[in-house]
């Protein structure tokens, strides 16, 4: 039995996202497969559980089984992160690499660059914020998934998908300068001399955002 990351295993009671212990453990007949953005009778409607000590989390330690940072302007380099928790339970855990794929990486580099120097020692009971830059580049839905390696003894990868966007700029103003160059002929010491500059703004009227114009 294989799934993409997102896919749901449901034993009737639970449901458990897709990871490696997950596939070993709940692959029999008695597991409905879910493909993401599917749906399955779940008795207990129960929130998500993951085989494994370590989980993502938000800033407040839910767990989450998507994670969605704050979608950013095209062009911008931000930083965000990601939270990692280890309930295992039986020590600490040692995370030793965390990938964040999508379909915009390119040769170039990724959208998403950890900063983190790894490994990352993780407290039983503790948690881990992962610092990562955020190159937003074609505006649009962005997604992917979190990929995380590390020593635990039930799970040593876990996934979960990736679900954010890049906000388009919008409509830029374009400045125009005249003269392009300004002269000033000389004057005697304690005199002054005055010239004039004209800003405009050159954008069609339809598009045509304010400028602020500073110094």
């Amino acid at each position: 039995m294989s799934a993409t990351p997102g896919t749901w295993y449901v034993d009737g009671t639970r449901r458990y996202l897709l990871n490696d212990a997950a596939q070993a453990a709940l692959g029999s007949f008695t597991v409905i497969l879910v493909p993401a953005g599917g749906l399955a009778q779940i008795p207990d409607g129960g929130g998500p559980y993951f085989l494994g000590g370590p989980i993502i989390t938000d800033t407040r330690g839910v767990m989450l089984d998507s994670w969605s940072p704050t979608p950013q302007v095209e062009g911008t380099l931000t930083s965000t992160g990601v939270t990692l928790k280890n309930r295992s339970g039986r020590g600490h855990v040692t995370v030793s690499g965390l990938r964040i794929r999508t379909p915009q990486d390119t040769p170039a580099g990724p959208v998403f660059r950890v900063r983190t120097a790894m490994p990352v020692v993780v407290a039983d009971g503790g948690t881990a914020d992962i610092d990562l830059e955020f190159r937003a580049l074609s505006p649009g839905p962005l997604t992917g998934v979190v990929e995380v390696d590390c020593d635990d003894a039930v799970a040593s990868t876990i996934r979960v998908p990736l679900a954010t966007s890049v906000l388009p700029v919008g409509g830029h103003a374009e400045l125009a300068l005249a003269p392009t160059a300004l002269v000033l002929d000389s004057t005697r010491v304690g005199t002054t001399r005055a010239g004039e500059v004209s800003i405009a703004n050159t954008r069609p009227p339809a598009d045509r955002r304010q400028q602020a114009v500073t110094g």
